[in-house]
């Protein structure tokens, strides 16, 4: 009887580790194993299963993915923005990872693309794909100023921004504030009513958000309060006029037709505030009024002062041609033909010295012309990029003026002048170190 139980329990042993050798070869052979080199399984069986992508800030787009039938060394996932080249390998994970997030801020506006691969040694599977698709960024912004605390951006957008529109903004050197503001689908413009818009230079950065997806930026910058008008190209004749030839000096001949490409010119002079906030003092003569235009600087002193602002802004300014001041001055292709800046009545336009020469005045405070620039007769003079040369009769495009020569252009009269010095013909030039307490200038961009 003992002997037939010691049997029986041997029995049951010898079957238990036999079932338990058998339970281990089922799992081993369940997970296969690709480091095998005889597994001539197709790749696309152990590609990884449903790979998604999440834009989850306007930055990081965070991926996710399923695995679990093979045995792999990890995951390659490889990214694309719209018609580029793949880049391979941006990321090589371990094959315990099954999401990842992308940090990398996309270059434009077009879609971007992810695929991702198993992979044991030197074998890869079949890739899985998906995207982030494009979402058209806001057109067209633009700053207007409103008052000395308060400026409204307007944008133009085609698409149905479900989730409305998010804008950063900065002041001066300071940190971008994210998210500042969020505007509702339905609406195209905001208001800021907590700037200084003189003595500030506020930028912003605007995005449209849809379906939990983010557009690329559109950065903007309203630099201290310089406001800047679009100017239509055409073509003008430049110089002294027919109907202007008994008042015009030698070096206004001959009337000469000059072809130009669209611009963007100050819609005022610089004014003494503006100058000080970007260089940090105010060089002016008559310096007890910020709001009146800088003087008493010379070209030189100007190039430092748009070399700071590009600097500041990211912008292009410059000053302008003489051909594109001319331009400006008459009008473009609004112009009337008048005699001055947007009228034939001086006073109207004009600070001079009949009626209140001697001193600068405000920017603005007289009409603007027909583009709607002010000051573009009298209150100072306004340096002009090119070196000085005399006229010749053959036709221009875009002129920049020579390439050597000592002097440079202003235009424009000043407020110690009498009318003759107003037309807008008339030329002055001097070296570009000279100085004068009626002579300061005007931007423009492309």
């Amino acid at each position: 009887m003992c002997y037939l139980r010691s049997s029986l329990k041997r029995v049951t042993i010898i079957l238990a580790v036999a079932l338990s050798l058998f339970n281990v070869q089922s799992c081993q052979n369940n997970n296969k194993n690709l480091f095998d080199k005889d597994n001539e399984t197709d790749s696309s069986e152990w590609m990884p299963q449903n790979f998604t992508v999440k834009q989850i800030s306007l930055a990081v787009k965070e991926l996710h993915w399923n695995y679990g039938k093979w045995e792999i060394s990890g995951f390659i996932i490889d990214r694309k923005e719209g018609n580029e080249e793949w880049q391979n390998k941006i990321a090589i994970l371990p094959k315990n990872i099954h999401t990842w997030k992308d940090t990398v801020p996309a270059k434009n506006s077009d879609s971007v693309y992810y695929r991702i691969y198993a992979y044991a040694d030197e074998r890869k599977s079949t890739c899985a794909e998906t995207s982030v698709p494009r979402i058209d960024e806001p057109a067209n912004v633009s700053i207007t100023i409103n008052s000395k605390k308060s400026l409204t951006l307007k944008w133009d957008y085609s698409m149905l921004a479900d989730n409305g529109f998010i804008i950063d903004r900065k002041i001066d050197d300071g940190e971008w504030i994210i998210s500042w503001a969020h505007v509702a689908s339905n609406k195209t413009t905001y208001t800021d009513a907590t700037v200084n818009v003189y003595k500030q230079i506020i930028s912003y950065r605007l995005y449209a958000s849809c379906s939990g997806l983010y557009s690329q930026s559109v950065e903007t910058v309203m630099p201290a309060g310089i406001e800047m008008i679009f100017v239509e190209g055409g073509n003008f004749i430049r110089g002294c006029r027919p109907n202007e030839e008994r008042d015009c000096a030698e070096n206004e001949k001959p009337a000469h037709k000059v072809k130009l490409s669209d611009y963007y010119i100050g819609k005022y002079e610089i004014t003494q505030m503006q100058w000080e906030k970007i260089m940090g003092s105010n060089p002016s003569v008559f310096n007890k009024c910020e709001e009146c235009p800088v003087e008493w600087v010379s070209w030189d002193d100007c190039q430092l002062f748009i070399e700071k602002l590009n600097q500041m802004t990211g912008k292009q300014f410059r000053l302008p041609t003489e051909a594109e001041w001319e331009y400006a001055a008459r009008g473009g292709k609004k112009s009337k033909g008048y005699k001055f800046s947007g009228s034939n009545n001086l006073n109207d336009v004009a600070w001079y010295f009949q009626t209140r020469g001697g001193e600068t005045y405000p920017v603005g405070t007289k009409l603007p012309n027909e583009l709607g620039i002010y000051d573009m007769s009298g209150n100072v003079f306004e340096w002009c990029n090119d070196r000085y040369e005399n006229y010749k009769s053959e036709g221009y495009i875009n002129p920049c003026g020579p390439e050597k020569g000592v002097y440079r252009i202003y235009r424009g009269g000043r407020s110690l002048d009498y009318v003759n010095g107003y037309r807008l013909s008339f030329r002055a030039f001097n070296t570009p170190d000279y100085k004068y307490y009626f002579l300061g200038l005007r931007l423009v961009h492309n």
